[in-house]
């Protein structure tokens, strides 16, 4: 480790992560997710607050329980402790606010095989210019349990 000079070695906030799931019929289960991480800043290295939350809901499909639909909504936010300059010669603190929504279908044929393809859309909303952006994101999923 080193030391760097004006920038305090020490930080002190918490970290949590909260997953609950609620079944409100066979067919429709409600999630909710929430977490709050330390991290560092891959400019800086200085620590970083992560904080995020997610709703989503499963639906089982009745004609066929192999199948289900995933949709969710998410927000949060990532505060800066240090600093740096803009690609506009600013120098101020980062503020990123994160919107996400998406859906998901997944099939599981069996207990120890499942797949998930679902699609993304997150809007980034931070005050550096190169940190604000748009992104939809397609994935493919498929975990074997043995």
């Amino acid at each position: 480790d080193e030391t760097t000079t004006g920038r305090s070695d020490s930080f002190t906030t918490f970290s949590t992560l909260v997953d609950l799931a609620y079944k409100i019929s066979p067919l429709y289960t409600l999630t909710l997710g929430v977490n709050r991480t330390i991290e560092e800043d891959v400019d800086t290295n200085a620590p970083m607050t992560n904080t995020n939350a997610l709703l989503g809901l499963r639906y089982t499909i009745p004609w066929n329980e192999a199948l289900t639909l995933n949709p969710f909504v998410g927000y949060g936010t990532k505060k800066f402790e240090q600093s740096k300059t803009d690609t506009d010669g600013v120098s101020k603190l980062r503020d990123d606010k994160n919107w996400s929504a998406g859906i998901g279908l997944g099939y599981a044929p069996r207990p120890w095989l499942s797949t998930n393809l679902s699609y993304t859309h997150t809007n980034n909303d931070s005050n550096f210019r190169r940190y604000n952006y748009k992104e939809n994101i397609v994935f493919l999923n498929v975990t074997v349990s043995f």
